[in-house]
């Protein structure tokens, strides 16, 4: 049985096909429950590489199969369904709803999946008590926090708000796009053990980018952008080189 969840095959993206591609990955494969750490310094692709796995950019060439399904082959509105139903993002700069409570920027992925909604029904709970219930594990258990418009937190509390919304409906893949940039070391590795527990009880599957290389340890695989491309341009020189010798 085909237990894997992301499947990459000669990945290719540049934003000017005249130049050379900006991200190369020859092929990755991550499994069901896997957490997986996308190191690189800033400007190296990592969150144009998110883009191309939750379907917002479209590729260069290559594949990427989500749960079986390429890509590739599908159309933008079709990215957009797999997108909502089966993926929960955490954005760097988090992304919330400023007019709208805690509670309601939590919410806001049900409105968009009968998926996800499905999915909470199935286990006996509304959509309003398993946003409780993720607050609550996150640490946001006040009840006043829930109704407070998110510009009223903290920041720390705003990155909560955002892993809960990325988490309700149980997605199978999780996105998180250097999360805990804005945040001291202490409250950047506890948010992150909340997140690895909660990805834990759900069986989703983590694809975590950071620049911070000090949190490797706590995940079971990593990869560098940078060495992807870094091995795809030695092994194209060498290739080259072997043609020449051979001519």
């Amino acid at each position: 049985m085909n237990n894997s969840i992301i499947e990459i095959q000669g990945l290719q993206f540049n934003w000017d096909k005249s130049k050379v591609p900006f991200i190369t990955i020859p092929g990755l494969v991550v499994l069901k429950s896997e957490h997986l750490l996308i190191k690189g310094d800033s400007g190296s692709g990592k969150t144009t590489f998110l883009n191309l796995l939750s379907g917002v950019l479209p590729l260069s060439s290559g594949e990427i199969k989500i749960l079986g399904e390429n890509l590739a082959d599908v159309s933008s509105s079709k990215r957009d369904a797999i997108r909502a139903n089966h993926m929960g993002v955490i954005f760097q700069m988090f992304n919330l709803i400023p007019y709208l409570s805690v509670i309601e920027n939590v919410l806001i992925p049900i409105h968009f999946s009968e998926v996800k909604k499905n999915k909470i029904q199935t286990r006996g709970s509304t959509a309003k008590e398993e946003a409780i219930r993720l607050l609550s594990e996150l640490g946001l258990q006040q009840k006043e926090i829930h109704e407070k418009k998110v510009t009223e937190l903290s920041v720390g509390q705003q990155q909560r708000v955002a892993a809960a919304r990325a988490l309700i409906g149980s997605p199978e893949i999780i996105l998180a796009d250097e999360p805990t940039s804005a945040l001291d070391e202490k409250n950047s590795l506890r948010f992150l053990e909340l997140l690895l527990k909660e990805c834990n009880k759900n069986n989703s599957t983590l694809l975590y980018v950071s620049h911070d290389s000090r949190i490797q340890q706590r995940f079971q695989q990593s990869i560098s952008i940078h060495d992807f491309t870094e091995n795809m341009r030695i092994a194209e020189k060498k290739g080259k080189e072997a043609m020449e010798c051979s001519s």
